[in-house]
């Protein structure tokens, strides 16, 4: 009987692992389309940082920081395919995980 469990769940752990595999790829033309939508976001998104710099909402030092994130956060997304898993990490106030929002539970 444990092994016939065990062999079930093992069936099923694959059949999971390999169903994420495969609804998860892109081919090379899905990847350039975000590429270049990507790109386009970065370039606007740095239009406004110096617009924020021009207008004095934000320091230069500030926009230099803001824009060196944003071009590692992009050199982070094309090196993971695009693929951004959604983690468990500790979110603001010290929760974890999934929950029912700020302050859902009160």
């Amino acid at each position: 009987m444990n092994k016939k469990i065990l062999i079930g769940f093992t069936v099923v752990l694959l059949l999971a692992l390999g169903a994420t595999t495969v609804f998860g790829a892109l081919n090379d033309s899905q990847k350039s389309e975000l590429d270049q939508l990507y790109q386009q976001m970065v370039t606007i998104q740095n239009q406004i940082i110096d617009k924020r710099i021009e207008y004095n909402q934000l320091t230069p030092d500030q926009g230099k920081w803001m824009k060196k994130r944003m071009e590692e956060r992009l050199q982070y997304m094309k090196n993971n395919n695009y693929d951004f898993p959604c983690g468990n990490g500790g979110g603001m106030m010290g929760g974890y995980g999934y929950g029912s929002g700020m302050m859902g539970n009160w």
